[in-house]
């Protein structure tokens, strides 16, 4: 369809030219094409939220807009495949597809042969007479451009799998995938069946909700589950049963599993009734972990030990433990000593949003005697505060047997010990490193401030930073390299 039909291009095609007094050398002018789109790219947010109109993130409003600043600009912007490339069409209504539809398709038109980058959510809606399932346009016209997709983020129904059937062997450059259900979408395991992308050569992420569709998991280097809110009496159950997806990855991926929420009801089976065998084996090197709670209720907050209880990774590398809400793990010593018995080889230990007390820190640091990168957070919980790092941890810091091998410490701090002591600890650690490998030990903190007045939280954190930095100047030499950053409220 001609773009000239579209009423969001009308005003393109007499974009004002350059002011007749306007040198051609000008240098906004002279800027090289890269550079300009480098900078035009601040200036717009493809990604929809909340207050934004589908459509206009659909005919990319931002990027029409910028293009009638000038004739240079309009030529960059409307010539330039990757811009158009990324199609974003989600929560779109059926009543709007036919616009929908024309925007697709003048945006593959302008992409010409670029690698697409989709995300869909189409959701599935009903005649109110007929009860029958509309069918989405948007779809069908995507579909068939399915030998470009490069990544797609897709949200569907069960039956809106049935339009995408033709496109099964037809990926061969997808390489990040996302799959969710739509609210309408009950069964939580319909993407199980789906095998739509069990052929796609240069798949490598993945990311899906609870059950995993099929997919060549022996090529895949990046997977994250999300496990969905609603698991009530089977709740422990159903996280020992989504897990098992584990057990079909390889060495070479990362592992996330995020989100994990458990119901509030109180009737919910207590962690110690959770099924604890088989264990899941995974060949594995980096696991992230990511429980939420907004509970208190240690039985919640101890979900993170729960599920590393039910690992068995020998060749973990990487474990890496935080919070998607503001709510903190509580440290599970028992479940961490159990787990670093069948994960001997651990590199990286970072603990974040997670309440741990100075004694199981360093308990913690012993049971990893290769760790070389460690990251702890002081927390404010409730009307208390919590304190990672301590006096009494640098100290023990010192000891030649404890973490010996340490080349980067990252913490994020109330700054509520001496200052002195951790330059000690890092001098220490800086030489270490010097002599081991010639290389430069890495310190980084984020600077927290213990009030909660904001109209002054930011002048005390400074002023914690400040006084940090002070004292750590003086490791430079020793080859200790350090960022200090200000938290922000």
């Amino acid at each position: 369809m001609p773009s000239s039909t579209l009423p969001h291009d009308n005003h393109l095609h007499s974009g004002p030219n350059p002011p007749q007094n306007t040198p051609a050398s000008a240098p906004i002018l002279c800027l090289p094409t890269e550079l300009l789109l480098s900078i035009l790219e601040r200036c717009v947010d493809d990604n929809p939220g909340e207050d934004d109109e589908p459509l206009s993130v659909l005919a990319k409003d931002q990027w029409l807009s910028l293009s009638t600043v000038c004739s240079h600009w309009h030529g960059v912007i409307i010539g330039t495949p990757m811009i158009w490339a990324d199609i974003n069409a989600w929560s779109i209504p059926t009543q709007q597809d036919a616009r929908a539809v024309e925007l697709v398709q003048r945006a593959l038109l302008r992409a010409e042969n670029a690698p697409l980058r989709l995300n869909l959510d189409v959701v599935q809606t009903y005649h109110a007479q007929t009860g029958q399932p509309i069918r989405r346009q948007i779809l069908a016209v995507l579909r068939a451009t399915s030998e470009r997709w490069q990544s797609l983020s897709l949200r569907v129904d069960p039956c809106q799998l049935l339009d995408l059937a033709p496109m099964r062997g037809k990926l061969p450059l997808l390489e990040r995938l996302e799959l969710s259900r739509s609210n309408n979408a009950n069964d939580r395991q319909f993407f199980a069946a789906c095998n739509l992308f069990e052929i796609a050569p240069a798949l490598r992420s993945l990311t899906f909700e609870d059950f995993p569709p099929r997919v060549a998991w022996h090529q895949l280097t990046e997977v994250r589950l999300n496990i969905t809110f609603g698991f009530y009496g089977h709740f422990h159950k159903a996280v020992y049963n989504a897990l098992a997806f584990v057990e079909h990855c390889s060495a070479s991926c990362s592992v996330m599993v995020w989100d994990i929420n458990p119901p509030y009801h109180r009737d919910q089976q207590k962690l110690a009734d959770w099924p604890t065998q088989p264990l899941f084996k995974s060949p594995i090197r980096s696991f992230t972990l990511a429980p939420s709670s907004f509970s208190s209720d240690d039985e919640q907050v101890q979900l993170a030990g729960r599920i590393l209880r039910l690992l068995s990774l020998p060749n973990l590398t990487e474990l890496k433990l935080q919070s998607t809400c503001p709510a903190a793990n509580f440290w599970d010593p028992a479940a961490f000593a159990t787990f670093t018995r069948r994960s001997p080889n651990i590199t990286v230990l970072h603990l974040r949003q997670t309440y741990i007390s100075s004694p199981a820190l360093l308990q913690a640091l012993r049971q990893v005697p290769l760790l070389e990168d460690l990251a702890v957070e002081d927390l404010h919980q409730k009307e208390s505060y919590h304190f990672a790092v301590t006096d009494e941890v640098l100290r023990e810091l010192l000891e030649p047997s404890l973490a010996r091998n340490l080349c980067r410490l990252e913490i994020r701090s109330f700054v509520q010990f001496d200052h002195d002591l951790l330059l000690q600890v890092l001098r220490l650690h800086a030489q270490r490193t010097g002599t081991a490998s010639g290389g430069n030990f890495v310190f980084r903190a984020v600077v927290l401030a213990m009030t909660k007045a904001e109209a002054e939280y930011g002048a005390r954190a400074d002023e914690g930073r400040r006084r940090l930095a002070e004292t750590l100047e003086q490791g430079y030499r020793d080859g200790l390299r350090f960022t200090i950053d200000v938290d922000v409220v």
